[in-house]
């Protein structure tokens, strides 16, 4: 029997299509206190459909912890779209650029 795959959430399918006013409204609605995962998981989607403006949001505004493999998938996405703004949001969150996965 095939594991069926977990369900986004408000905020990874906001991020997924750059919606960031939907963002606002979820954060301010709590939607970052429900589950610590949610966070880094909408930076993650915001990265792998290359919504930079969301990733952006995210980080610096709504004080998501992006470090860790976050930061490695949004370092790999803005790398792989040649995005110098988001490569160095990459960065501030700690992504490792020495290693080839981006995560340290």
């Amino acid at each position: 029997m095939a594991q069926e795959e977990p369900q986004e959430s408000p905020l990874e399918e906001a991020a997924a299509v750059g919606d960031v006013d939907r963002l606002r409204g979820l954060v301010a609605g709590g939607a970052l206190e429900d589950e610590a995962e949610q966070g880094p998981r909408a930076v993650e989607s915001a990265a792998e459909h290359g919504h930079w403006e969301a990733a952006r949001y995210l980080v610096k505004e709504a004080g998501v912890d992006a470090t860790g493999t976050a930061a490695g998938v949004l370092l790999l996405h803005a790398s792989l779209a040649g995005c110098l703004e988001a490569m160095r949001l990459a960065a501030d969150c700690g992504a490792d650029f020495s290693s080839s996965a981006g995560v340290g």
